[in-house]
């Protein structure tokens, strides 16, 4: 600075009533943005997963009848999709929002990203209508003693339970043994009962929606698959689905 510029610097003495900075604000801006970071690569992750199994479902569709999809994994966590469900993290955002911290609010952590939230719901609809059911094997055992149940529950718990539900499967969670919880899957699908139909449809590879009612529902639930697609003309049809119509001709011994 030249001379034509004086810089005055005060000394202020904090009294007893004033709070002195602590840096606590700053502690906790830096770790929201830490947790932020971390959720954007596991954001990143599922978003990749989900685009492999839609591609996945989209090829089994070329294949004829139900099929049971056994996924064995530690699942995903669901908060990424559809927010958070843990009560603890819910009421200390809502003491931000109180207080007026908003920028320590993520909202993706609060109510979900949307487009996670679409790619999963996508990938969901793509499984349901190739007939595909997802039978999830949580792969983690049992993490703690039956006293805390909170700490034995697994965080992908909720993603795996979300996968099985929405195709008609279920979730075997808390096996230390693997080949209890496949017995268990193995019972749960010995038993189907067939209802065909012949319908009338142009070969133009639509989708058409199914519904199946029970008359008497006490103690009962029905699985059943969602839809068809009309047959494509074989012109159409992608290379995937030549080579696996091909090999179920193959396998069941159809002449041709």
């Amino acid at each position: 600075l030249d001379d034509s510029h004086q810089v005055e610097i005060k000394k202020v003495e904090s009294s007893d009533t004033e709070q002195p900075y602590t840096g606590r604000e700053a502690t906790v801006s830096a770790m929201a943005a830490l947790a932020r970071s971390e959720r954007e690569k596991q954001r990143s992750t599922l978003a990749a997963f989900t685009r492999s199994l839609t591609a996945f479902a989209g090829a089994m569709a070329a294949v004829g009848g139900r099929k049971n999809v056994l996924f064995l994994s530690e699942g995903f966590d669901s908060s990424l999709a559809v927010g958070t469900v843990d009560e603890e993290e819910i009421q200390q955002m809502d003491t931000f929002s109180i207080l007026g911290d908003v920028w320590n609010i993520d909202t993706d952590q609060r109510f979900g990203n949307t487009k996670t939230g679409s790619d999963l719901e996508k990938m969901l609809e793509t499984l349901r209508r190739a007939d595909c059911a997802v039978w999830a094997v949580d792969i983690g055992g049992v993490r703690a003693s039956a006293d805390d149940l909170r700490a034995a529950r697994s965080q992908g718990a909720d993603g795996l339970f979300i996968m099985a539900n929405s195709t008609g499967g279920e979730l075997y969670q808390n096996f230390n043994d693997l080949g209890a919880a496949m017995e268990k899957m193995l019972e749960r699908t010995s038993v189907t009962y067939v209802l065909s139909f012949q319908p009338d449809v142009k070969p133009d590879g639509q989708y058409h929606k199914l519904r199946v009612e029970l008359k008497n529902r006490e103690g009962a639930r029905v699985v059943y698959r969602p839809g068809y697609y009309a047959p494509k003309p074989y012109g159409r049809r992608s290379a995937m689905e030549k080579l696996l119509e091909t090999a179920g001709e193959v396998v069941s011994g159809q002449e041709g």
